[in-house]
């Protein structure tokens, strides 16, 4: 049953009226607002400058020839440079957007599930899908050309809605085997994906191909050749012809997007990546004007857009003082920093910094400073390990450090306290 929610603010009196939009690229950032890429310049969509109203984007997503982007309980359409439309949501945050070939947009957030038409939201129930699946949120979402949805849940449910009825599917009940199915992707050729623990599974009338392959990736596209790209915690496959190719990477993939010269643009936690001929090439902090190397996101309108040549920054440097909870100086502490979110932390002597981008490691003096020189432009995440102890410690709520060109900071104090070390970080 659909709930009219009503109609947005008065800034979204436009319809929607989409034109073709030229090339561009847009990143939304945690904590920085959206970086835009058009004819090799970069253009800033921030808070301070009255275009968001937050700058930590939850979700970002190119749709009818507009960027649409999530800040959490609202959502901002960019129409080029201009604002065209801000409203809120109903429910939670939206965390994911997916256009909907048939006019308008869906989201989901938490057990929000609603689209918007262009004039007022219809927010639909999701409560059959989350008891079936034994979850409190949806994990996936697509749309097909006939404007049918799909979303996965829980790992076990992968659930159709057609507007009116919910179809779901589990193993033996739609679904071939005992899939941990973690995405769903509906292809620009009309196909249909499921990834799960196990590979690939391709939508064939009313059965399900299965391929083995990579499993559990997180985010999908699909280029104009018809190749299926597929983003993973560190590492981009290409699944195309029957054949898999593999990218190894230092960090979490948040959003792969196509542009219609058929390159794929990356959005991870360290940088913006592009894959045209054959190769990848990146943009960061340290050599480009991007704000930030931690990205949500990627949205691409029309043929995208160029990178621009890279910038050449000095290197800068970071400095603070380890202090235990109890108060006392942390001495004699080893400790790691990188670029991207820390791993796992272990109880053995692998740092929990070990292959992502940027690793750094030094001691503590007998007052518990540390100091670190010659770091290239980025935010660094810090990981220690106390004398003659096994379990890496973080700093206080995983705090990132920002690094800027050619400046020496000093923090102060970074209080210590013990984390789970059976989780990864996100």
């Amino acid at each position: 049953m659909a709930l009219d929610i009503g109609a947005a603010s008065a800034q979204s009196a436009a319809a929607d009226r989409e034109t073709a939009a030229p090339g561009r690229v847009c990143v939304g950032t945690r904590g920085f607002g959206v970086a835009c890429l058009a004819g090799g310049v970069w253009t800033r969509w921030t808070e301070a400058r009255g275009a968001l109203d937050s700058d930590f984007v939850y979700a970002i997503a190119a749709c009818h020839g507009r960027i649409v982007v999530s800040t959490g309980r609202r959502l901002h359409e960019f129409d080029g440079e201009r604002r065209r439309l801000t409203h809120w949501t109903p429910g939670s945050p939206a965390r994911r957007i997916a256009c909907d070939p048939t006019g308008g947009y869906w989201i989901i957030g938490g057990r929000t599930l609603a689209k918007w038409t262009g004039r007022t939201w219809l927010s639909h129930g999701i409560d059959e899908v989350l008891t079936a699946a034994r979850a409190d949120w949806i994990e996936g979402l697509a749309i097909e050309r006939n404007g049918n949805l799909w979303v996965v849940a829980g790992k076990r449910i992968a659930a159709r809605f057609d507007g009116t009825d919910w179809q779901l599917f589990r193993a033996g009940a739609g679904l071939p085997a005992r899939w941990r199915v973690t995405g769903v992707h509906a292809g620009r050729d009309g196909s249909l994906w499921l990834t799960h623990d196990r590979g690939l599974a391709r939508r064939h009338g009313r059965a399900w191909n299965n391929t083995a392959g990579p499993g559990s990736a997180s985010v999908m596209t699909d280029g104009p050749d018809g190749a299926l790209w597929l983003g993973y915690f560190g590492r981009i496959t290409r699944y195309r012809n029957e054949f898999w190719t593999r990218f190894a990477l230092a960090a979490p993939v948040k959003g792969l997007a196509a542009d219609n010269r058929g390159r794929i643009w990356a959005a991870t936690r360290y940088g913006l990546g592009v894959y045209d001929n054959g190769q990848w090439r990146w943009r960061r902090m340290a050599d480009s004007a991007l704000p930030s190397n931690d990205l949500a996101g990627v949205a691409v309108l029309g043929a995208g857009a160029g990178l621009p040549r890279p910038l050449s920054k000095p290197p800068g440097g970071l400095a603070f003082r380890l202090v235990r909870q109890g108060g006392g100086a942390l001495a004699n502490a080893r400790v790691d920093i990188c670029a991207a979110p820390p791993g796992r932390v272990l109880r053995s002597g692998r740092s929990p910094c070990h292959g992502r981008p940027l690793h750094r490691v030094s001691k503590t003096d007998a007052t518990g400073r540390v100091s670190f020189g010659n770091l290239p432009p980025a935010d660094y995440y810090p990981a220690v390990l106390p004398p003659e102890e096994e379990l890496w410690l973080i700093g206080d709520s995983g705090r990132r450090t920002r690094v800027t060109a050619g400046q020496h900071s000093d923090i102060g104090s970074l209080y210590l306290r013990a984390v789970d070390n059976t989780g990864a970080a996100r």
